[in-house]
Formats: structure tokens, sequence, C-alpha cells
């Protein structure tokens, strides 16, 4: 198998090669200012980078309460809120059945939906712009 070599141009040849005008290093020993030379992405491409990991983090968001996890990214926090509110506006509803990330089915009163939705906000709001890249 042949070994390879980077060339200051970021093309990588078989030792074989011979290219004249340029330095061959040994893979593995690459001068780390060249690595991030050919490595070099641009500000949109990092930020677009950055907002597919947010979305993912945001998206795997948890709760622990009352020893059970539940789902806190943005659609669960939205009905969390849904059933805050029907609560209320009816005063009769006093307990409301949610499904946790394990799928036991366990009653929550308003300070627990409460309780478990602003955990859940405040992750996101931590995640949101946590690590953004700044643009030079």
């Amino acid at each position: 198998m042949p070994s390879y070599k980077i060339l200051e141009n970021g093309k990588a040849v078989t030792s074989s090669e011979v290219i004249d005008g340029y330095t061959a290093y040994e893979y593995g020993e690459e001068p780390q200012e060249l690595l991030d030379a050919i490595n070099v992405r641009t500000y949109d491409e990092l930020y677009a980078e950055w907002k597919i990991q947010r979305d993912i983090n945001v998206k795997n968001i948890e709760v622990e309460f009352n020893g059970k996890m539940y789902h806190g990214d943005e659609i669960s926090q939205n009905r969390m809120v849904k059933a805050i509110r029907l609560m209320e506006e009816d005063p009769t509803i006093t307990l409301v059945d949610w499904k946790a990330k394990d799928k036991s089915i366990n009653p929550l009163t308003y300070e627990n939906l409460k309780a478990i939705v602003k955990d859940a906000g405040l992750q996101t709001i931590t995640l949101w712009n946590a690590g953004m890249p700044v643009e030079e």
C-alpha cells in the first residue's frame, strides 16, 4: 500500500510521485498551519453547521421530574403550554395524563406541567445562542 503525502497545495499524492516546486510531508506530520489552511470554512458554512447542531440539541432536550424523564423539545413544550392554558381556563381539570420518555402515563398537575415546561424552556434558551460562531 502506498504512503501518502500532502503537498502545500492541499493535493495528496503517493510518495512515488514527484511534483516540482512543492514540499511534501509524511502523512500525520503536516504543519498545523497547512492543515488549517486546507480546512478553512467560510462563516456561512460554520454558521450552517452550528444551526444544524443547535437544532439537534434542542430536539433532544429532556427534563427529569419526580424520577421520570420527559421530552422537552419545542413541540413537547408547546403541548405542555396548551395543557397549562386549558387548565387555567377550566379549573375542573386538575390532572392531565402525560406520557414520559419511557412511555409510561403519569398524572401531572398544573404546577407539575409549569415546572417541566420551565426547565425545558430554560434549556432551550441556554442552547439557543451557545457556541454560535462569530463573524470576523
